[in-house]
Formats: structure tokens, sequence, C-alpha cells
């Protein structure tokens, strides 16, 4: 369902509403809300597809590579109740990390499993999709989350993401600095499918620009 506004008037309309960097909230699945509400940057999926050459004579031919999907960075603001801070220690620790207190303890491994298992459903939503004015939209006013959900105009969910790369606790404290403490890390993920596109559920085939049709289907082209 492509957009069929004149591109001679594209923004003029007023139903022309830009993605804003600063409409956005996370979900950490079994983290709770305190992520939700601390969280203060995140980065969208990103996937690095690089190319292989073959030189023959004075010509260069490149032919791509596997698809690969790159960490994404989170900055948290540290609070105490959640505390951001354990909040990450406890991460790690379900991970399978401790400290080698003893022999059992320090053959303690890190497994994929345990890694994954306090993210449960990572999603990435951005918000701001633009209603009709003059009522022509019943908007729900029972609950915050029905509201949210129908302002969805993009949204992502990372598949099997974990945390990982540096584990920043809070950086550097100092007298001279008034600023807000901050926890970072990673997310490294094995994939990302977008479950919202263009403010409508259902994948993101619909809302691409016309012809552009998977070549191969899959269920997670039309994941809502």
């Amino acid at each position: 369902m492509a957009s069929n506004l004149n591109p001679a008037t594209f923004w003029n309309s007023t139903m022309v509403e830009p993605k804003r960097q600063f409409r956005f909230y996370i979900s950490f699945g079994q983290m709770g809300d305190g992520p939700t509400f601390a969280c203060k940057s995140i980065g969208k999926p990103k996937v690095q597809l690089d190319a292989t050459e073959h030189k023959f004579l004075n010509h260069t031919f490149r032919y791509p590579n596997r698809a690969v999907w790159q960490p994404i960075s989170v900055v948290l603001v540290d609070t105490a109740d959640p505390d951001m801070s354990a909040t990450l220690l406890g991460i790690l620790r379900q991970a399978g990390y401790t400290w080698p207190e003893n022999m059992n303890a320090a053959s303690t491994c890190i497994t994929k499993a345990q890694a994954t298992s306090p993210f449960d459903l990572v999603t990435i939503t951005q918000i701001g999709k633009p209603l009709p004015v003059g009522g022509a939209t019943k908007v729900p006013t029972d609950t915050f989350l029905a509201n949210m959900d129908l302002d969805i105009i993009d949204q992502w969910t990372l598949n099997n993401a974990w945390m990982g790369g540096t584990i920043d606790f809070g950086g550097d404290l100092g007298y001279e600095n008034d600023g807000l403490v901050e926890v970072k890390f990673d997310l490294q993920y094995d994939f990302a499918y977008m479950t919202a596109a263009g403010g409508v559920r259902g994948g993101w085939a619909d809302m691409a620009a016309p012809g552009l049709v998977p070549r191969f289907a899959s269920p997670l082209d039309n994941k809502g």
C-alpha cells in the first residue's frame, strides 16, 4: 500500500509526518518497564553487506557477501529504583558469568540460551502517526498502551538479542560534572524484522515502494 500522494504537493500535505528521532520507546521483555523509561538513546537495526571482488584485466567485478546484522548501542540513565547498574549485572550473571571463587565457579560458561533469556523479546518502536482531524478516527481512551499502539508508525523486533560489547556500569564520576549517570551496552542479535511500517501493523511489504516484492516468501515479512 504505497503512498498515492502527488510528488508535487507531497510536503504540502498535513498528513505527511516525518519520523522523529525523539519519538520512540523500547521494550526488553523480562526486564520490565524500567529500561523503557530510563532509555536515553538506542540505535536502530543496521545490516552490513560487503562485497568480494574479482579482477579481470583492467576491470573489477563485485559480488555480494553475506548480510551481517550489526550490534546496536544502548544508553540508559542509571536510576536507583530500579537500579540499572544492578540490572545489567543481573543480566550478566543470568547469562552464566560468575566470579572465579573456586573451581566450580571458574568453570561456569556463558551460553546463548542463558544470554538471551533476560531479554525475551526486544522491540524498538517509533510513534507519531498523524490522525485525521474531525473525529474521523475513534481513539481508544481506556488504557495508555492502547493509545500508544494506535500511534505506532515503525517497529523493529530483534531476534535472539543478548547483551554484549563493553558493558559500562556508569562511566566516569567527577565533582565538576552534574550530569546524569549513564549505563551503556551493546545488543547483539541474529537478525531483525519489521513488525510495523508506515503506521500499519503486519509487516513491511505492503508499505514499501511499488515493485519491491520479496522473491522468496517468508512469514517474517508479515509478522505483526
